[in-house]
């Protein structure tokens, strides 16, 4: 991501004209982008160019990766794969509750129209992160191994990690954006 950093930079800095005053950091982000359309096609392209090093990094990265063999002649049958891939995506939906009470609690007035009461949400606003942490380094991942031990029959240490990696998307992108 180094060598796209001035090319981010300069292209946010080129097109910043949104505001003729503001505050001179904000002008090396997107937040001032516009009318520029050069600076906001480059600004595209480096990110696009950006996000395709990067996963190709993460492909070179896994393909010298040590490989967890499965267990001797033990096979997932397709369909428990897909009870458990079921299963998960239902998990996945209900652990992200915390996050969507914390993006609420962060964006609601005190006199909602959903009555959330103003403790609930100044309790969830300031512990918020703890609980999306708590939630992102020990529940999640110790759901996911218990699950795939009690479905699959036995420790799948590859399962279980793209099924953390899909809860953690789900729990902490996708629902609460």
């Amino acid at each position: 991501s180094i060598p796209w950093l001035p090319l981010m930079v300069g292209s946010f800095v080129w097109g910043s004209n949104l505001y003729e005053c503001g505050k001179p950091w904000l002008y090396t982000t997107a937040a001032y982008l516009s009318g520029a359309p050069w600076a906001e096609a480059a600004a595209a392209a480096g990110g696009c160019a950006g996000l395709g090093a990067a996963a190709f990094g993460l492909c070179m990265l896994k393909a010298r990766a040590p490989r967890f063999d499965r267990q001797a002649g033990h096979t997932v049958l397709p369909s428990r794969l897909a009870i458990l891939w079921a299963l998960w995506v239902i998990a996945s939906l209900i652990m992200s509750t915390p996050a969507v009470v914390y993006v609420l609690s962060t964006s609601l007035p005190p006199d909602n129209t959903l009555n959330i009461g103003s403790g609930v949400l100044a309790v969830f606003e300031h512990n918020g992160a703890l609980l999306l942490f708590t939630m992102s380094s020990l529940i999640i991942p110790s759901i996911a191994r218990s699950l795939v031990n009690k479905v699959t029959g036995a420790d799948e240490p590859n399962l279980t990690s793209e099924l953390v990696v899909f809860a953690r998307m789900v729990t902490m992108l996708l629902i609460p954006f």
